[in-house]
């Protein structure tokens, strides 16, 4: 298993929404050095777990497909 949610994840909704609310509160934590909703106890927690702190944009997913494509096929030249 993981603890990758993503945002536009669709199995279960409010557990994406969460997940980018936690997500949130860690930037404001990073940023300000506190956080309504993120104590250092409940980021242990979710740390321990292997809570991914940051999720995986749209582009950085497609160039990884890209880079997974140019390593099957020794080039970049995708056919639409």
């Amino acid at each position: 298993g993981h603890c990758d949610v993503r945002q536009s994840y669709s199995g279960c909704k409010a557990l994406s929404m969460w997940c980018a609310c936690i997500r949130s509160s860690y930037k404001e934590f990073q940023l300000k050095g506190k956080s309504r909703r993120l104590t250092k106890e409940r980021f242990k927690r979710l740390n321990d777990i292997g809570f991914k702190w940051t999720a995986r944009d749209a582009f950085e997913e497609r160039v990884q497909e890209l880079e997974d494509f140019k390593n099957k096929f020794g080039h970049c030249d995708v056919r639409q």
